[in-house]
């Protein structure tokens, strides 16, 4: 039988007959020493609270074990918050499919792996890419990841909530980083902003487990808690990490902090407070996502009930006790009169968003395009000349290790170039440069040299860790390496770190173009 109605759509007193899953059942005693039911009940869509008065004595022999039933009855309001009454002994559900009773994220799971997976490319540090990569990808824990609620009952607390609430996080960091940059502050990591997103909460994968089809916390998580069994997941990652690629101690110390410290203060369970710009916004981001949550079920609430203000007892009232009323209404609808006694503003937002469009942009002249022809169309290199493939580079992220290849290819003669100088040709890999036409899997011809103008697009060397090629930026005593794809991030090169400048991209080598 098709189900006649969600949780998510009642209304209060509308009587309804629903089919739900039914959790925490208990037979409890009011107030006058008499017995009612009282579990929680559930499908996909929402949860709630649900009692049953006055039941017969069978009832309440078979409700302790019942656990898809359907249910009559209607939803109340109840202490500033939606009960669902009972009013006819439940029936179990003969036909059961788990998916409609398991709350879940409202978007799709493979939404939620392709904003991971962006998250993750955006990550310039090899080092930090690969610990995040392994902790999805090749971890024991990979699958509670994609599939573990961020919370049993405070925020996020369905199916998919986790990466949910982790990808919030991180969207959140993200914005802030780039409002710290706007400001003109001391840029904060990129990096390890997103790395601590990705990984502050990976501890709730081993901190639950699941019981008969309901997540509780486990043994290790009611001894340990989640942030310290993320912490001895990810020193045990980063080892695993490093017998491939060097990780160093103080790396190491930065990311441990950033989950040590995201909770932000004692109370809520932080061994440490923030002790770096990048674990001050992640504790920020977090409490960010898990306080707005409790405002959307708020939201939820009152549209079921029709009040203007929700209670909600998991967020702090500000004056040293729990619980903050939460104002649900809508804003007053902007009509065709208001709009046309308004005034056209003058606003500072469009050239703000055309300012940081342009600071992704060229600067400088379209790269021209040169064809790579065979040998015989090069005439013994009269009209084309012989220039190797010296490696791969990434526009997308650096590579740690250029695979040199002994190859090359003839490059003909144009106008822009006649062959002179010296010169290479680099693999492109990615999309960041994608603004200055430079495909993934382009050749790039490259000058050699050392150092290059502000604004031309380089071929260099960050740390030691990996090449790329990005459009130089020096500006007074801050220098960038910038993409020309929106969804990449700038490389900030921190003061007094070394910034090996290879080459300058002068075209784009293309074989029939």
């Amino acid at each position: 039988m098709a189900k006649q109605h969600w949780i998510r759509e009642l209304t209060v007193d509308q009587f309804v007959k629903i089919e739900v899953r039914l959790t925490k059942n208990e037979v409890r005693k009011d107030k006058n020493g008499g017995e009612f039911l009282y579990c929680e009940v559930s499908d996909r869509t929402g949860v709630l609270v649900a009692r049953r008065f006055q039941p017969a004595h069978d009832e309440r022999q078979e409700f302790t074990s019942l656990k898809y039933a359907i249910a009559e009855g209607y939803l109340e309001e109840y202490r500033g918050g939606p009960v669902f009454k009972i009013c006819a002994p439940l029936r179990p559900l003969a036909a059961v499919c788990p998916a409609d009773f398991e709350p879940c994220s409202p978007l799709d799971p493979a939404e939620l792996r392709e904003r991971l997976d962006a998250h993750i490319r955006s990550i310039q540090d090899g080092r930090l890419r690969a610990l995040v990569s392994h902790v999805y990808c090749a971890s024991t824990i990979k699958d509670s990841l994609f599939t573990y609620p961020a919370a049993v009952s405070i925020h996020h607390a369905f199916r998919h909530g986790l990466l949910h609430h982790t990808l919030e996080v991180a969207d959140i960091a993200v914005a802030i980083g780039a409002a710290q940059r706007r400001w003109g502050w001391h840029a904060v990591s990129h990096d390890l902003v997103v790395t601590g997103a990705l990984l502050h909460d990976i501890g709730k994968a081993e901190e639950y487990v699941v019981e008969d089809g309901e997540y509780r916390c486990g043994v290790a998580g009611s001894l340990l808690g989640h942030i310290v069994l993320g912490q001895t997941f990810l020193a045990r990652s980063i080892a695993q990490v490093n017998r491939r690629l060097h990780f160093p101690k103080e790396l190491e110390w930065q990311v441990l902090h950033l989950v040590a410290s995201h909770h932000g203060q004692g109370e809520w369970g932080s061994p440490k407070a923030p002790m770096t710009a990048e674990a001050c916004i992640l504790h920020m981001a977090d409490k960010t996502s898990a306080d707005l949550y409790q405002f959307e079920a708020a939201r939820s609430a009152g549209q079921r009930s029709g009040q203007l203000f929700v209670k909600r007892p998991m967020l702090d009232s500000g004056f040293g006790h729990p619980g903050r009323d939460v104002f649900v209404g809508d804003l007053p609808v902007e009509t065709a009169a208001d709009r046309a006694d308004a005034v056209e503003p003058v606003t500072m937002e469009e050239d703000s968003a055309r300012e940081s469009r342009e600071m992704y942009l060229p600067r400088a002249a379209t790269l021209p395009i040169l064809r790579i022809v065979s040998y015989e169309a090069a005439e013994g290199g009269k009209l084309a000349s012989h220039v190797p493939i010296v490696g791969r580079i990434a526009a997308g992220a650096p590579l740690l290790n250029s695979a040199y290849l002994d190859d090359c290819e003839w490059v003909e003669h144009t106008g822009e170039w006649d062959g002179s100088g010296s010169c290479f040709l680099l693999r492109v890999q990615g999309d960041s440069m994608i603004g200055d036409g430079i495909r993934d899997g382009d050749l790039v011809l490259a000058r050699q040299q050392d150092d290059a103008d502000n604004g031309e697009i380089v071929v260099a060397l960050l740390d030691g860790v990996g090449a790329t090629i990005k459009r130089l930026e020096r500006n007074g005593g801050r220098t960038r390496l910038l993409p020309s794809n929106t969804t990449h991030a700038p490389i900030e090169i921190p003061y007094g770190s070394k910034l090996d400048i290879q080459g300058a991209v002068v075209a784009i080598a293309r074989r029939g173009e």
